[in-house]
């Protein structure tokens, strides 16, 4: 008899109760106003013991949830609460088999953050510290409002990538929609050739074919961060 060796993520019982604690809101939610659905996810949260691994498992179960009228935007307010109320710093959300990307991933994000695939609207919105790299595409205004942390897009950034942006660090390794940092009183956004390839510091390599994570974090004097502290600029290819 063969036995697996495929990786498990997310512990059962903790998984049942993330998943009541989503619908439960949902359920509650005709229109959602970003602030009220993720506080009143973190207050629902605070008293589990959430893993990156079980963050990981959420995030691949959504598509149980893809043809609810407002799950994208529900989800990734809700995977960025359960980070911010869980004990570890590093995670990857993988939301397999979704018709449209998340919105508002990252959602006053302190933590380091991988997302496989593509996000939508308002990647890292309000963000303040952590990083975040998403292998794929951005949708509009990717690092609104936020004052610090870093933003790695490897593919394109839909319109208004940095809207209002106070501080931080974003590359958008491809193309840039219109409007980059309107409203922007600080931080760095580089795109194109000007923006830097991510060696995936403070974050995780990932194999995905084998479901494991090796992760390393990053040194004070790494030159993304002495990059990150640079006079506020845009620098477009």
């Amino acid at each position: 008899m063969k036995t697996s060796m495929r990786r498990k993520f997310g512990n059962d019982e903790t998984d049942g109760r993330l998943q009541a604690v989503f619908a439960g809101l949902l359920a509650k939610t005709t229109q959602i106003e970003p602030d009220q659905f993720y506080n009143s996810a973190c207050e629902q949260l605070a008293a589990l013991d959430i893993k990156s691994k079980d963050v990981m498992a959420f995030s691949r179960r959504l598509k149980s949830y893809r043809h609810h009228p407002n799950i994208a935007k529900a989800a990734g307010l809700y995977i960025s609460a359960m980070m911010a109320k869980s004990a570890e710093t590093q995670f990857v959300v993988s939301p397999a088999g979704m018709e449209k990307p998340l919105d508002y991933l990252g959602y006053r994000n302190t933590k380091e953050v991988v997302v496989i695939g593509t996000a939508g609207a308002r990647l890292g919105y309000g963000m303040t510290g952590g990083s975040i790299f998403i292998d794929g595409d951005a949708g509009i205004e990717a690092g609104a409002h936020m004052t610090d942390g870093t933003i790695w897009v490897q593919g394109d950034a839909a319109d208004r990538a940095g809207l209002f942006m106070q501080g931080g660090l974003i590359h958008i390794r491809g193309h840039a929609g219109k409007e980059l940092g309107h409203g922007r009183q600080g931080g760095t956004i580089l795109t194109g050739a000007n923006a830097k390839p991510s060696p995936l510091p403070a974050s995780a390599m990932i194999d995905t074919s084998r479901d494991t994570v090796a992760r390393h974090t990053i040194r004070p004097d790494d030159p993304m961060h002495i990059l990150a502290r640079e006079p506020a600029k845009i620098t477009v290819a």
